[in-house]
């Protein structure tokens, strides 16, 4: 489904190269978590990936056409992107803000009656019908990431992004946020592809695992054969095993 050839990048001409020579490819229907130290390129592969940065050196396909190709809508329907967070500061409230997911798909003025109907099932489905009228700036960091999961899901697309979902939730959020995304991929077939830090959560939910490190893909592939402790000794720059940690 996406294809990741050679590609590198850097911010600036006085800087070292964030990616180098990154190769790879994802399958439809796959999960696959993207793990690494902190400034080993995962964020910015994620976002090149999506189109968010411009491409330097390689190529991104998406069913073997470029990227750059797509228009900003044909791109929408085919990733939906979950962040970290999001601005509070706008007074919408949580049907809204998911009903915001099937703009890409929207034809006239107004919505239609299937997109209201997705909406209240995907409300229904990550519990969120009660949290329909509420103002999302009221809502806790678990409650928010679930409302992200909800428009991601409501927007139909054939891939999901998410960049650090599970940043300042506690284990019960996590679980709920991960084992909600396994569920909507099991049922729907969405491929997603997670930059994660827990390796616990990876070898439990994901299909696959891509290890970065110092821009360069170091290990790709099912999590038991990839975490092993040789490998995350080595990519995590850990001087103990990790059983040992």
């Amino acid at each position: 489904m996406i294809q990741v050839q050679s590609l590198r990048y850097q911010f600036s001409a006085k800087q070292n190269e964030i990616l180098n020579d990154v190769s790879l490819q994802i399958s439809q229907g796959k999960l696959v978590a993207i793990c690494g130290l902190n400034g080993s390129g995962k964020t910015t592969l994620l976002r090149l990936m999506a189109g968010f940065l411009p491409l330097q050196q390689g190529h991104v396909l998406w069913k073997q056409k470029p990227i750059q190709q797509f228009e900003a809508q044909e791109l929408a329907q085919l990733l939906a992107w979950v962040p970290q967070d999001f601005p509070t500061s706008f007074p919408f409230t949580v049907r809204e803000f998911v009903m915001m997911g099937r703009h890409c798909w929207q034809k006239g003025l107004f919505f239609s009656k299937e997109d209201h109907e997705r909406v209240n099932q995907i409300l229904l489905d990550l519990d969120l019908s009660d949290f329909a009228t509420r103002v999302i700036s009221d809502l806790s960091g678990g409650e928010r990431q679930r409302v992200l999961l909800a428009r991601a899901f409501v927007q139909g697309s054939q891939a999901i992004f998410l960049d650090e979902p599970l940043n300042h939730l506690d284990i019960k959020a996590r679980l709920q946020v991960l084992q909600q995304l396994k569920t909507f991929n099991q049922q729907q077939g969405v491929t997603a592809v997670a930059v994660l830090h827990d390796l616990s959560l990876v070898k439990q939910y994901f299909d696959e695992v891509v290890l970065l490190h110092q821009g360069r893909v170091a290990h790709k592939g099912p999590p038991d054969e990839v975490l092993t402790d040789q490998n995350i000794a080595a990519v995590f720059e850990l001087a103990l095993s990790p059983s040992s940690i």
